[in-house]
């Protein structure tokens, strides 16, 4: 009697046991569903616009770079002919003195397959795509429309640009204005490039040039 006693003790503890039925579970997978459709974007979203500050102090960096560099030299980075652009005006910032102690990536394509981050072809490295505008519009380019022109014309020289969230580099020949500016009130993943002229500060919009 003893032994079904606890036989019949444990069944009804066994019958009331606490477990989760099939309803319950379909709604706990519901509601975490739906809270994951709000924060997943949401931390994407937060991911961009720490991206999109940081390209702001590195192109700042930059810019102060270029900035030292003219105070000592008279002239901003430019080794005659072609040679306006990343590739040669970014090593004078670090070598023989160091304006700045390396150079900064843009971290919205670092380690992309480079054939793809320009919207007209052709490929960068990982740097923010940089150039002394001035040299290249008395060389007769035509590169950035009506915006780079008058921004050379107003007094800036430099231009460094991040490719944004849709990692590809806007500026170019194909848009009527030369130039298509990243606005996160368009939406943090819209397309667009991030410019900083030196002298000059951040691009705000096309407009802020003369483009459209």
């Amino acid at each position: 009697m003893k032994r079904q006693g606890i036989h019949r003790i444990r069944s009804h503890a066994g019958w009331y046991s606490p477990a989760f039925t099939l309803i319950e579970l379909l709604i706990v997978v519901a509601i975490i569903g739906v809270l994951a459709a709000i924060a997943v974007p949401n931390f994407l979203n937060a991911q961009i616009r720490a991206k999109v500050a940081r390209c702001h102090s590195d192109m700042q960096a930059l810019s102060t770079g270029f900035e030292m560099y003219n105070l000592d030299r008279g002239r901003f980075p430019y080794f005659g002919d072609i040679n306006w652009y990343s590739i040669f005006i970014y090593p004078a910032l670090t070598t023989p003195i160091a304006y700045l102690s390396s150079i900064p990536k843009d971290g919205f394509t670092v380690n992309e397959f480079k054939e793809n981050v320009h919207r007209y072809d052709g490929g960068h490295l990982d740097w923010y795509p940089g150039w002394n505008i001035k040299a290249m519009r008395d060389f007769g380019w035509t590169w950035g429309g009506e915006p780079v022109a008058n921004a050379v014309r107003a007094g800036c020289r430099m231009l460094t640009v991040s490719r944004g969230p849709d990692k590809k580099e806007d500026i170019g020949g194909s848009p009527p204005t030369g130039v298509m500016v990243y606005a996160a009130s368009n939406g943090v993943n819209s397309t667009g490039d991030i410019y900083r002229l030196t002298p000059g500060g951040v691009l705000e919009s096309p407009r802020m040039y003369g483009g459209m």
